[in-house]
């Protein structure tokens, strides 16, 4: 089962309600009887080729932890799919590529939510910033309010999982130890195109694309440090919520592929159909969110 946020193909860009409380209404589906987000699942299989079905049928539901019906099935293809949850705080794992990288203390990193974008949306890569590269990883997504948390917790814990593209800009990281700056820009991080409902097996593959054409894969068992310590690692000193996201590493590292404009970008993981998003320049004296409006100066 995956479940998937989308709006009418007819409605306007997507509003935030940055006061609301992160697990309201409002925050999360927009304004009661308005054509705002909407979660919705899907129990067809994706095709070989990585895709849905335009007459797959998607079923509204209650909300992002509450799978209740709450309306007739629409066609994928009369819809428009967002990032699959909106959340309130995103983490990444630094030195986790690799078996090598249990030689190192585990590390995490922040990604602001504000930086998630859906599939199908754009890669703003800012001019001056130097390299831009992807990043093809497996996210969980919480399910569930979680702090210090035991191994034979964590499936409790866990929504389900969705593909990531950790993009980064190279030549910052190293002017930024913390990678603030390299990972936060706006668009840096797609998710989606839905959140596959349970626990990631670990021998799975994640597979990276440029332009249709493979450049990267690894099997999950690659990873330095699975799910289960991912989860137990973080909960031990911070609190994570429903809808929260924690991107668990490229299990191949990064693959030798800048963005570039024009370029099409996807994200492959177990059990889902491709991430893709294309790379584009910003356009001149325009912020990249254009669904919020700007605060004078």
């Amino acid at each position: 089962m995956i479940l998937v946020r989308h709006t009418p193909l007819d409605a306007p860009a997507e509003q935030h309600c940055p006061a609301a409380p992160a697990d309201s209404w409002p925050h999360r589906h927009g304004p009661r009887g308005s054509a705002g987000p909407t979660y919705g699942l899907i129990e067809g299989e994706a095709d070989p080729g990585g895709t849905w079905a335009p007459d797959t049928p998607v079923t509204p539901v209650a909300g992002l932890t509450d799978h209740r019906p709450i309306g007739p099935s629409v066609p994928l293809g009369s819809v428009r799919l967002l990032a699959p949850v909106d959340p309130g705080t995103v983490l990444g794992m630094a030195h986790n590529t690799g078996p090598g990288d249990r030689q190192l203390p585990a590390q995490a990193f922040y990604k602001p939510g504000a930086g998630v974008i859906g599939p199908g949306e754009s890669i703003v890569v800012p001019a001056g910033i130097g390299r831009v590269e992807p990043e093809a990883e497996l996210a969980l997504v919480i399910g569930a309010r979680c702090r210090d948390l035991t191994p034979a917790q964590v499936p409790g814990a866990v929504l389900g999982w969705t593909a990531a593209n950790d993009v980064t800009a190279r030549d910052l990281q190293v002017s930024d130890p913390l990678w603030v700056r390299a990972k936060s820009y706006d668009t840096f991080t797609p998710l989606g195109p839905g959140v596959r409902l349970g626990m990631p097996e670990r021998d799975g593959l994640v597979e990276l694309r440029a332009d249709g054409r493979l450049v990267g894969s690894a099997p999950l068992s690659a990873l330095a440090r699975d799910a289960v310590e991912v989860l137990c690692y973080l909960t031990s000193f911070l609190t994570l919520r429903p809808g929260d996201v924690v991107l668990l590493g490229a299990p191949a590292g990064a693959a030798d592929v800048p963005l570039v404009p024009g370029r099409q970008i996807g994200v492959r993981v177990p059990g889902l159909p491709e991430l893709v998003n294309p790379v584009a320049a910003p356009r001149g004296g325009e912020r990249l969110d254009q669904s919020e409006p700007t605060v004078p100066g």
